[in-house]
């Protein structure tokens, strides 16, 4: 999965408006090279193969072609979610209103005309992404306080539309939501073309080099001469998409709209998007981790309900999970601080 990884470059050279070729300051790599298991984007596999591996142990049979299609499925509205928070979090932002994004969008499908309801709700998540955007960027307020506010004010007007779980929704969103092209779902060709699309975006146009550059290096590129507030606003309009997707499908599953659906996967978009090896400092990211860290939390659901435990151990098992990975991601700097430092003395001795 190398090639889906998009890492910081020690020669990152970025147009600029006059077409000139400006290079980032080169970083020293640091002599100790970090165990490839050691990294988030390839530790995601090994965590998903050990899960897959208890589930088939404790369901005492083989993973059945109806499993791997129910996997996929209930798959998509954590995928979408963690895609959507990292891309936001490539660009060096947060996102803690996507949870709410949800489920405002899944109460908007369950309660307008079949014919509307998901270019309205496509709509509502763009222009919540876009709210969210101009805020942080052209009115310099901080991520992480404005997307809290800004996800109590969408929790507050999904309540105010549908106060408990109710409506209905078109059989056409409910037929792809749950239902089989001969052995395949119908939703991995919608999450197929978006992986497709944003694989394109990332790793062959200006503006995936441009996302990842900001994310990396704010002042690098806006003296590169990149729009630095127009990228990071299409990364919070993007979520807000990725949002609007995830409610559109969680009403197709259940049939309806629930103001509170979307309540866990705020905290879960996070954990995906960081267990799949993207970097809180932004400028890293990869798309395969995601899908993986998006297959592990639907696993670890699973397994959850095979042991008949509480439904509500899968929120200290997130919590826990992110802890875990920001604890081991905290570890690897300071190995790599130490090792700089180290390899500064030798330069000064030599």
């Amino acid at each position: 999965m190398n090639t889906m990884l998009l890492r910081r470059s020690s020669a990152l050279t970025l147009p600029t408006k006059h077409s000139l070729m400006l290079p980032f300051t080169e970083r020293r790599r640091p002599s100790v090279r970090m165990s490839p298991w050691l990294k988030n984007e390839y530790l995601i596999y090994g965590i998903l193969l050990v899960l897959l591996v208890t589930y088939v142990i404790l369901n005492h049979s083989l993973l059945s072609v109806f499993q791997i299609q129910s996997l996929i499925t209930s798959s998509a509205p954590y995928f979408l979610v963690g895609l959507g928070e990292s891309i936001v979090i490539i660009a060096g932002g947060i996102d803690l209103s996507i949870g709410y994004m949800v489920s405002l969008t899944c109460v908007v499908v369950a309660t307008t005309a079949a014919t509307v309801g998901v270019p309205l709700a496509l709509l509502v998540g763009a222009a919540a992404g876009l709210i969210n955007g101009l805020l942080i960027t052209h009115f310099r307020l901080s991520a992480l306080v404005t997307t809290l506010a800004t996800g109590s004010f969408f929790f507050g007007i999904a309540l105010h539309i549908l106060p408990t779980p109710g409506g209905s929704v078109a059989p056409w969103i409910s037929t792809i939501a749950e239902n089989n092209l001969g052995p395949i779902p119908l939703v991995a060709f919608v999450l197929g073309l978006i992986l497709v699309l944003t694989w394109i975006v990332y790793y062959r146009t200006p503006t995936g080099r441009y996302l990842f550059a900001v994310g990396d290096n704010l002042e690098g590129a806006r003296q590169s001469g990149i729009d630095e507030k127009r990228i990071r606003v299409g990364s919070y309009v993007a979520a807000g998409l990725l949002a609007a997707l995830a409610g559109i499908f969680l009403a197709g599953q259940t049939s309806s709209g629930d103001p509170n659906i979307g309540t866990p996967f705020t905290l879960n978009a996070i954990v995906i998007a960081v267990l799949g090896g993207t970097s809180l400092a932004g400028g890293v990211g990869s798309i395969g981790g995601v899908v993986a860290a998006s297959f592990v939390l639907t696993v670890i659901s699973d397994i959850i309900f095979l042991t008949n435990a509480s439904s509500y151990l899968q929120y200290i098992v997130s919590g826990g999970i992110l802890v875990l990975v920001l604890g081991l991601s905290q570890g690897v700097r300071i190995v790599r601080s130490i090792s700089r430092h180290s390899e500064g003395r030798q330069v000064r001795q030599g």
